[in-house]
């Protein structure tokens, strides 16, 4: 095997093990998460749909005040 191919190799190797360990690393830190309390998990999930304030008609350019954001209790269909 030339020099070249072989350094090359050992580099690329060495490069892979500091990776492993870098991961290895990583998914420890990660595994002592603290849990986040939310204030509304009790509470039900809201859904925020858009919806037109009044009745549109094609090809009409539309403006933010025509489609106001609302909150639904329920899962739109």
């Amino acid at each position: 095997m030339p020099k070249a191919i072989r350094i090359t190799a050992v580099l690329l190797l060495a490069i892979a093990v500091l990776l492993a360990v870098v991961a290895i690393g990583i998914g420890r830190r990660s595994s002592h998460a603290t849990p986040v309390a939310s204030p509304g998990a009790a509470s039900a999930p809201r859904y925020d749909v858009v919806v037109a304030a009044r009745a549109l008609t094609a090809g009409m350019p539309l403006s933010a005040n025509d489609l106001p954001v609302a909150t639904l209790a329920e899962r739109p269909a």
